[in-house]
């Protein structure tokens, strides 16, 4: 499976991405969404497995990434990038004073992402070495396959309980939880999520926007040229042109945080 490195305006006429993280054009196309569907399809077509193992999985995988987000406050994601819970600043009603600011009656919260450097530099190099490494990712071992097995080796409480400890989890983590709610073998949620990152990064190359239900939408956003004057020094300097990830929070996972506050 090679990356896609061309994408292509309304009217068909061919926009190769620019390799050079410099990008003197943007890229001038409007965001052409793809759906959950078709990340199932891609991660079926890398792991050679039937789409019905890769729904149930990713939708295994989108559901424990919100609860460990949850619990712990803070979720990093190998290759992707970190999940944190962020509370929500008071409104501020009018402009008279401090006790304009009303204060929510419940603790509000929302997610912030922050994109992996190896997704950011595959997104602004995708002919680059680490882009070609990953899209010629195949599985390795027959046990790494979709094989589904029937014993839970540990129970979600002992995980929840050490990550709300650390204040912290990541894709280790991520892999045990798989493992108890989806009845899989290690290898399997390994081999799975190995995947699940090619195919996001191929997809948000070819389309730019990958919006998984209720989960959220995964963007890749231009960022344009500009002088930045450094604090403190008071010195000026040119930030090129780039491209960087975005995630924006869907309603399910907004509603799992603020439908049970967090201890404070």
């Amino acid at each position: 499976m090679t990356v896609e490195t061309n994408l292509t305006s309304n009217s068909g006429e061919n926009l190769p991405l620019n390799p050079d993280s410099s990008h003197d054009q943007p890229l001038d196309v409007p965001l052409r969404k793809c759906n959950g569907s078709d990340l199932i399809a891609r991660i079926a077509e890398l792991a050679e497995c039937s789409q019905l193992q890769a729904r149930a999985a990713l939708h295994i995988t989108t559901d424990s990434i919100m609860d460990l987000t949850k619990a712990s406050g803070r979720f990093i994601m190998i290759g992707v990038g970190c999940w944190s819970v962020k509370n929500l600043t008071p409104i501020r009603a009018g402009q008279t004073g401090l006790q304009d600011i009303i204060a929510p009656s419940e603790p509000r919260y929302r997610v912030s992402f922050s994109a992996s450097s190896v997704l950011n530099e595959i997104m602004n190099n995708p002919h680059g070495e680490r882009s070609l490494q990953l899209a010629s990712y195949k599985e390795l071992k027959e046990s790494a396959r979709f094989n589904w097995v029937s014993n839970i080796t540990e129970s979600e409480i002992h995980i929840f309980e050490r990550i709300v400890n650390d204040n912290k989890s990541n894709t280790k983590d991520l892999y045990e939880l798989m493992k108890c709610r989806g009845l899989m073998t290690e290898p399997f949620a390994r081999n799975f999520l190995k995947n699940l990152q090619v195919a996001l990064r191929e997809l948000l190359l070819e389309h730019r926007q990958i919006l998984i239900s209720g989960f959220g939408s995964f963007i890749l956003k231009e960022i344009a040229g500009r002088m930045l004057k450094v604090p403190f020094t008071g010195k000026e300097m040119f930030i090129p042109a780039h491209r960087r990830v975005k995630f924006v929070s869907g309603k399910e996972f907004k509603m799992r945080l603020n439908n049970h506050p967090l201890d404070q």
